[in-house]
């Protein structure tokens, strides 16, 4: 009998393996200073698994607050053949036969109406025309994120409403540790000296997708044929003129700067009330989704050109 997690709840103990290492304890991964950020995505072959994945990798260096470990749907060892030790910088928990998915009450379903975001059609589009064949009825699997402090305690926890609702980068992350209070102290001291945090906080934090993202019934019901998935093209943005900037003491911000995520919409405030590092740099005017760093600190990036779209776990 599985258990659907909230905060509050608690895993009971168990053991997973990674690529490399066989029966990891989970209460030894939990224990420590900074809790775990778990993200439950699809097999390691699946274009939205990629997509993620490359996006943590890029911007790994914004975690400060949390621990990231992805859970997939895949066989260590096809992992292990893949991917080098030491290629990411976060862990990888296998789980191909869905036990985890399973006791966690994570949904699954056969409706693309239900499912499909604006963003999950662009990335099964691009991933189509490099060699991606959908399987036929496959059931899609939506996504679940966790934050787990010591001895499996849940301190948050979101089940995706579609197959993108989940956190777009490593910056999403951090901005969930803000809001649970997990910030380093000197970051917190910092913050409540600069601005003043609001009287009361939200009992709950939803990340309902905004309207614009999400991709209506006549959009989808456009883009399905009876034996695969035919994305419509999406007109691109015609380029908008800079925002001129707010001080905020030393760190520059723009005011009316909205959510383009679906794990956005929960944290936006439409008065902003907290400005932290990681948020300056999303409104620096830097390329979304990119950390720049010194060459000698880039990590090297991870080409899954060469892994093809393979269906086998």
């Amino acid at each position: 009998m599985g258990m659907r997690l909230k905060a509050g709840s608690v895993i009971p103990a168990f053991c997973y393996d990674t690529p490399y290492e066989p029966q990891k304890s989970f209460y030894e991964l939990t224990a420590g200073e900074k809790p775990v950020m778990l993200i439950f995505l699809r097999n390691f072959g699946h274009p939205l698994t990629r997509h993620y994945i490359m996006q943590y990798l890029e911007t790994a260096q914004a975690l400060t607050n949390l621990r990231l470990v992805c859970v997939v749907q895949s066989q260590p060892q096809t992992i292990a053949a893949a991917v080098p030790q030491g290629a990411l910088p976060f862990e990888l928990m296998c789980d191909a036969d869905g036990v985890l998915y399973d006791y966690f009450e994570i949904p699954k379903t056969t409706s693309r109406l239900r499912c499909y975001s604006l963003d999950a059609i662009k990335i099964i589009r691009q991933a189509q025309k490099e060699g991606y064949v959908p399987s036929k009825n496959e059931p899609h699997q939506l996504p679940l994120t966790l934050v787990v402090g010591n001895e499996g305690e849940v301190l948050f926890a979101h089940y995706g409403r579609s197959l993108t609702d989940l956190p777009s980068d490593c910056y999403a992350m951090e901005r969930v540790a803000e809001e649970l209070g997990l910030v380093q102290q000197v970051e917190a001291d910092w913050m409540e000296s600069a601005i003043q945090e609001p009287a009361e906080e939200p009992d709950e934090m939803y990340f309902e997708p905004e309207e614009e993202d999400v991709a209506s019934e006549e959009d989808i019901l456009a883009s399905l044929t009876e034996d695969a998935l035919e994305v419509p093209v999406v007109p691109m943005e015609q380029p908008r003129e800079p925002q001129a900037p707010q001080k905020m003491g030393s760190v520059a911000v723009s005011v009316d700067e909205q959510p383009t995520q679906e794990f956005d919409q929960a944290l936006y405030v439409e008065e902003l009330v907290t400005v932290s590092a990681a948020e300056a740099h999303r409104n620096s005017g830097l390329p979304r989704g990119k950390v720049h760093y010194p060459e000698k600190r880039k990590r090297k990036a991870l080409d899954f050109s060469e892994l093809g779209f393979g269906s086998e776990k």
